[in-house]
């Protein structure tokens, strides 16, 4: 027997983040590359918008991710949306993503279309583009975020209200499980 010790590889849990658009894909996507060496992996891909659409190309994800989310505006019937809970763990945002963006700077339950809530961002983050990750900007505000969540989540407990958002979850889960920190 030589003197080498054997390397054990070492098992990390992994996560699929399974979004409806694009700036929900490079807000994860810059999260995926800072907990990459955190004892997680992340995955992040679009499936596009539609809750059928994500169902079909989720088909046998389950089998290769420990834990899924499906992140997705809210536009759908409850029925659509339902189909995505037997693959994993439903994310909504309603009317869009830009609700959790706008909440790591202040907290509303201002019931505003999309268009309007884009407008409220780029008030706080006049750089703000659909389809760029805006990570960097809010990530010091993270706790508030999650905090301004946590308030909507009580004061508008139906994920149908507008606004609603539930992205904190994934964070909440990523910091407690598996032990990442922001």
């Amino acid at each position: 027997m030589s003197g080498r010790q054997s390397r054990r590889r070492v098992s990390y849990p992994t996560i699929l983040i399974a979004c409806g658009g694009e700036s929900e894909r490079a807000y994860f996507e810059d999260i995926r590359k800072e907990t990459w060496q955190r004892g997680v992996r992340i995955t992040v891909k679009v499936y596009g918008k539609a809750p059928a659409t994500i169902a079909k190309k989720l088909r046998g994800e389950k089998e290769v991710f420990d834990k899924i989310y499906c992140v997705i505006d809210n536009e759908f019937p409850s029925k659509q949306i339902k189909q995505l809970e037997k693959y994993g763990e439903v994310i909504l945002q309603t009317p869009c993503f830009e609700v959790w963006v706008y909440i790591h700077y202040a907290y509303t339950a201002a019931q505003l279309s999309a268009k309007e809530w884009v407008n409220k961002v780029k008030e706080k983050l006049p750089a703000y583009k659909k389809g760029e990750s805006c990570w960097a900007e809010t990530k010091p505000q993270l706790i508030a975020a999650c905090k301004n969540a946590g308030q909507l989540d009580k004061e508008c407990p139906n994920t149908n209200s507008n606004p609603s958002v539930n992205i904190h979850h994934i964070i909440s889960e990523l910091k407690t499980k598996y032990k990442v920190n922001f």
